[in-house]
């Protein structure tokens, strides 16, 4: 955050009440990954 760049993590484990959905964060789903 301090460099001004979006945060890419799940919202899990306390994180969604550090960062808001698109506005300094992207989230995805645990478990969601490209094969």
């Amino acid at each position: 955050m301090a460099f001004n760049l979006p945060i890419i993590t799940t919202p899990i484990f306390g994180v969604k009440e550090q960062v808001v959905e698109n506005q300094n964060a992207l989230f995805y789903k645990p478990g969601n990954v490209i094969q």
